[in-house]
């Protein structure tokens, strides 16, 4: 990519446990967008020493002249973003800078990353909104890097809280999550902290659990357990690429969800159809690890031992496997990077003997009122 003013009109710091990176955009509606996603997991500020610098750069014609160089000749492939199953792999990209450039084709943007120090430079043609959820991945891999540490773990699950108390719900894919998400935040004073990714700190006197923003996706199978959340749904027509009050000053422009295509929200729309609030961290009272069950019933639920908790906590682990965790261009070296499988199996083991944790099967009639999963929630929740 060719050099373009890197003086752009507006900044912000966001902290993650610690880690701050500054952001730049040309557009003061990016970073309102970017804070109400992100926070309060985590913190927005101005000033801040950061330790690496993100700017989002709108220009027609310097993202076509881009385009127009193609992909290096070695058509390399690099290891961009860890998802929960998957890892975003990016092509390498001709360039004129010293910059080693990386196309994402679904966002329609280019990331140059510096070969000089920490920062990226995401480059797209203007009035492109997917750009901003391209800006929110740099920056969540960044701190998702990060947080990987010898005393802590990064985990595919679901978590909220209530009083000082936070409940963790963990599992792979389809485990079940989201629906029970939901249940419990319908019960009273019940937060939102996670819908997809936490971060669990070992090294305080009771482990803490930190909150990871991360899109919502809801699907037909979760509403039809909760046809109210449904009907709020259609009646909003929420755009997760846009914030709340642009969404109320675009005035139900959007499509309403339609069945068979699963509905995205940012957290902070998630939270607004279920009107409740967020938090950013809570100790870590107890572990869910849940099943979808064809099974009747409405609830099995049994405590694990210690030894079968630490091997559910190893598969809920976020990333591809064990041994891929980090994103190969989106971090920064840390002085403590010790992440490979036997140290983090031996955190999974500590977690498990510290925390209550319990396997749940949840049949058909698990969200059903009056079911035994009300008061078991209660109960959990309530200490």
């Amino acid at each position: 990519m060719s050099d373009v003013d890197a003086a752009l009109g507006y900044s912000q710091c966001f902290t993650y446990k610690g880690f701050t990176v500054n952001v730049e955009c040309e557009e003061a509606a990016h970073l309102c967008w970017l804070a109400e996603f992100l926070a309060p997991a985590f913190s927005v500020g101005e000033n801040t020493q950061a330790d690496c610098a993100v700017c989002l750069t709108e220009d027609d014609q310097s993202f076509a002249a881009t385009q127009h160089r193609g992909p290096a000749g070695n058509r390399r492939l690099i290891e961009c973003f860890i998802l929960d199953s998957q890892v975003i792999r990016l092509p390498l990209w001709g360039s004129d800078s010293a910059e080693r450039v990386l196309f994402d084709d679904r966002f329609q943007v280019f990331y140059g990353i510096a070969t000089a120090g920490p920062r990226v430079r995401i480059l797209t043609a203007t009035n492109n909104v997917h750009a901003r959820f391209a800006l929110m991945r740099v920056v969540r891999e960044f701190a998702m890097a990060r947080a990987w540490t010898p005393t802590s773990l990064v985990l595919h699950g679901a978590a909220v809280g209530l009083g000082e108390r936070g409940l963790i719900i963990a599992g792979p894919k389809r485990a079940g999550k989201t629906s029970l998400l939901i249940y419990c935040l319908q019960a009273a004073g019940v937060q939102f902290i996670a819908n997809d990714r936490v971060v669990v700190e070992l090294a305080a006197p009771r482990p803490v659990l930190h909150g990871l923003p991360t899109l919502v996706t809801i699907r037909d199978r979760t509403l039809d357990f909760f046809p109210a959340v449904e009907r709020v749904l259609r009646r909003q027509c929420y755009d997760h690429r846009l914030s709340l009050t642009e969404v109320e000053q675009a005035g139900g422009d959007s499509a309403p969800p339609r069945r068979g295509h699963p509905v995205d929200l940012s957290p902070a729309q998630f939270c607004a159809v279920l009107n409740v609030a967020r938090r950013g961290h809570l100790p870590v009272h107890a572990v869910l690890f849940p099943q979808v069950t064809d099974d009747s019933a409405g609830l099995q639920v049994h405590r694990l031992t210690p030894h079968a908790a630490s091997l559910h906590l190893t598969t809920a682990l976020f990333g591809e496997s064990a041994d891929q965790l980090r994103s190969q261009v989106f971090t920064v070296p840390s002085q403590s990077p010790e992440t490979g499988p036997p140290s983090v199996a031996r955190r999974c083991t500590e977690l498990a003997e510290r925390v209550p944790c319990f396997a749940c099967q949840l049949g058909r009639q698990a969200y059903q009122p009056g079911t035994a999963l009300a008061d078991f929630v209660r109960r959990v929740l309530a200490g």
